[in-house]
C-alpha cells in the first residue's frame, strides 16, 4: 500500500526528461555511407520511377503493340515509368537527308540509327540532363529500382571515377553528370586487354549467380579478378571499350549533344552500337559499362525476336528467355495466369 508521503512524480520526471532527450538525438542522427550527408537525397533519387534518370525512353515501332504490352506490364510490375519513342521505318526516311557515308546501311538500320536520334534530339529540345534508352524486347529485375540503388550507393562511395560521384549540387543526379554514356546493358563486352583501366567491383544482393550470368561475363567478371560463384553476387563498373548493343544505355545532355554530332550531322557508315563503340575507342565520348548487365534481351525463340536482322535459325530455336538476371521481370509476368486463392 502507497504512503500518501511517498509519490514516484520525480522519478517519473527524470524518466520522462530522459526519453526526450533520446528522442531528440535521434532524430538528428543519419547514417553515414561513407559520403556526405548531402549526397543522401541523390542516391535515394535512383529508387525512383525512373531509376534516378529524368526519364527512360523505351523505342518502339508503332505497330509493335505487342511488345507495347510487354514493356506496359514489366514497367507496372517493377514500378517503373518510361516513356515512349516511336520506332523508325527506315524505308521512309528521305535519302537527301540521310547523314554522310550511310549509304550502305539497310532500311533497317537507318530506322534503328534514327530512333535513337530522336531521342538524343528530344533530350536537347526538352533540356533533359540524364536519360535511360531502352529497346522494346528488353528484360530486367523484378527489382530493378533497388539494383540501381545499390549502384548509386557504390558509386557515392568510390573515388576511382569522379565522374560518376554525385555531387551534393546535382541532388538528382545520383551517377553524377560528367559522363557521357553509360550501358546499363549489352548484348555481350570486350574489355580492352592490352590496357585494363581501374575498375570498381562491388556486391550486389540482387545481382546474378554464375548459374544466371551468361558465360561471356562470367569469364570477362573473372578476367578482372572476381571469384564467381553460385554463391557470389557481384557487379562491374568500368570505362568501356568494345560493348555491343544499344539494348540499353543511359546518356547525359552532354553525351546527346556528341552522339547527335557525330553520328547524325557529321555522318557515320556503320550500324549503330558499332558506330558508338567507334567514338568510345577514339576517345570521343567518356563511356562507362557495368557488368553483368542490369538490362538485358529478352528471347521469345522465333522469328519475333528481330525487326532489324534476320532471325538465324539457331536463334529461332533457342529457349525463350533471359540472361544475367535473379529475378526476370517478364518471368514474374508468369504469376498473373497463377490461380487466385
Amino acid at each position: 500500500m502507497w504512503s500518501s508521503t511517498k509519490r514516484p512524480w520525480p522519478v517519473a520526471a527524470l524518466i520522462f526528461t530522459i526519453f526526450c532527450f533520446a528522442l531528440i538525438w535521434m532524430s538528428s542522427y543519419r547514417p553515414s555511407f561513407g559520403h556526405p550527408a548531402s549526397l543522401g537525397s541523390s542516391v535515394r533519387y535512383a529508387s525512383n520511377s525512373t531509376l534516378g534518370f529524368q526519364k527512360i525512353f523505351y523505342i518502339s515501332l508503332p505497330q509493335r503493340l505487342d511488345r507495347h504490352d510487354a514493356i506496359t506490364l514489366i514497367s507496372s510490375m517493377s514500378g517503373v515509368s518510361p516513356t515512349l519513342e516511336p520506332g523508325v521505318n527506315g524505308t521512309l526516311l528521305l535519302e537527301k537527308a540521310l547523314p554522310e557515308g550511310s549509304g550502305s546501311l539497310r532500311p533497317e538500320q537507318l530506322g534503328c540509327w534514327r530512333a535513337h536520334a530522336n531521342v538524343w534530339k528530344r533530350m536537347l529540345d526538352e533540356n533533359i540532363e540524364t536519360a535511360m534508352i531502352v529497346e522494346d524486347d528488353v528484360d530486367w529485375d523484378i527489382h530493378v529500382r533497388d539494383v540501381f540503388t545499390e549502384l548509386s550507393h557504390n558509386l557515392a562511395q568510390q573515388t576511382l571515377f569522379p565522374s560518376l560521384s554525385p555531387r551534393s549540387n546535382q541532388t538528382i543526379a545520383p551517377y553524377g553528370l560528367d559522363w557521357d554514356i553509360l550501358y546499363v546493358g549489352s548484348a555481350w563486352d570486350i574489355p580492352n586487354e592490352e590496357n585494363r583501366p581501374p575498375h570498381l567491383l562491388y556486391h550486389d544482393p540482387f545481382a546474378p549467380t554464375r548459374d544466371q550470368t551468361g558465360g561471356s561475363y562470367v569469364n570477362e567478371l573473372e578476367g578482372w579478378g572476381a571469384k564467381v560463384t553460385n554463391t557470389s553476387r557481384h557487379r562491374l563498373v568500368a570505362p568501356s571499350w568494345y560493348p555491343v548493343s544499344t539494348i540499353g544505355y543511359a546518356v547525359t545532355k552532354k553525351g546527346a549533344q556528341k552522339l547527335l554530332y557525330n553520328l547524325g550531322y557529321k555522318g557515320f557508315g556503320s550500324p549503330i552500337d558499332l558506330a558508338m563503340i567507334d567514338l568510345i575507342k577514339k576517345g570521343v565520348v567518356d563511356s562507362y559499362t557495368i557488368i553483368p548487365p542490369i538490362v538485358t534481351r529478352f528471347r521469345t525463340g522465333g522469328a519475333k525476336d528481330s525487326d532489324i536482322d534476320e532471325v538465324k535459325p539457331e536463334d529461332a530455336e533457342a529457349e525463350p528467355g533471359s540472361e544475367n538476371l535473379n529475378m526476370s521481370a517478364r518471368k514474374a509476368m508468369e504469376r498473373l495466369s497463377n490461380k487466385t486463392s
